[in-house]
Order: structure tokens, then C-alpha cells, then sequence
């Protein structure tokens, strides 16, 4: 259980706006202005997944293209 527990700290989910702020805090902290998202079906029922896919595209992905990194952690350090 302790594995599923961190592992799911690990993904955004949630509200659109909590999936959001995670992409974004991590995006901020290794500096990164591309990410890359892979969505997962599993066991979900195809039109769920795909009414997943139109809510994350219409409500999460219209900040993250707007979203630029104002900070680099690694270049910090030469600056």
C-alpha cells in the first residue's frame, strides 16, 4: 500500500486546477518549459477515457501552454 501511496503522490490528479498547479510545480522545479504527458486508460471504460481526455485538453492544457518558467534551478547557479 505504501508503494501506490507514493506513486500516486506522484501523479497529478484531482481537480483541473490541482492537476494543473502539480504539472506546473514540477515543470518549475527541473526548469523545464516542454513537458511531456502520457495518459493511461487502464481499466477505464473508453468513453470515460476519452471524456477525460477532452476535459484535461479544455480545462488543464490552455495554462500550461500559456505557462512559462521563470526560473532554471541548475542555471541559478552560475548566475
Amino acid at each position: 500500500m505504501a508503494d501506490i501511496e507514493r506513486q500516486a503522490e506522484q501523479m497529478p490528479w484531482g481537480t483541473a486546477a490541482e492537476v494543473t498547479e502539480r504539472i506546473v510545480e514540477a515543470a518549475e522545479s527541473a526548469g523545464a518549459d516542454n513537458i511531456q504527458i502520457s495518459l493511461n486508460r487502464g481499466v477505464l471504460p473508453h468513453e470515460m477515457f476519452m471524456e477525460q481526455i477532452r476535459r484535461f485538453a479544455a480545462e488543464v492544457l490552455p495554462t500550461l501552454q500559456s505557462h512559462r518558467i521563470e526560473r532554471v534551478p541548475l542555471a541559478q547557479e552560475f548566475v
